[in-house]
């Protein structure tokens, strides 16, 4: 056991010891998804709305990064052009 002194400076090291912001990369399908709902992966269903610095907002379902292929075959997409992440977005905007 440790007394509360100890407890608060350990603590507090922990607190200080975590980044401000994280970054992080998540797979996300957005647009009119009704219609494709069931060729989407049923792993993880949840819904995300976004709202980028900004200020353009985002709403779409998450798809796993191991199931990005699985879901673009189920779509009918089997040969997925590479691109750079600034011409995917130019593409998208």
């Amino acid at each position: 056991l440790a007394d509360r002194k100890l407890f608060c400076e350990l603590w507090q090291a922990e607190v200080a010891a975590v980044p401000e912001f994280t970054t992080s990369t998540f797979h996300i399908v957005t647009g009119l998804l009704l219609p494709i709902w069931r060729r989407l992966p049923d792993h993880d269903c949840q819904v995300y709305r976004i709202q980028t610095d900004a200020g353009e907002r985002i709403i779409g379902r998450h798809i796993a990064p191991t199931l990005v292929a699985t879901m673009l075959h189920n779509l009918g997409i089997d040969n997925v052009p590479t691109l750079a992440p600034a011409e995917a977005w130019t593409g998208l905007v």
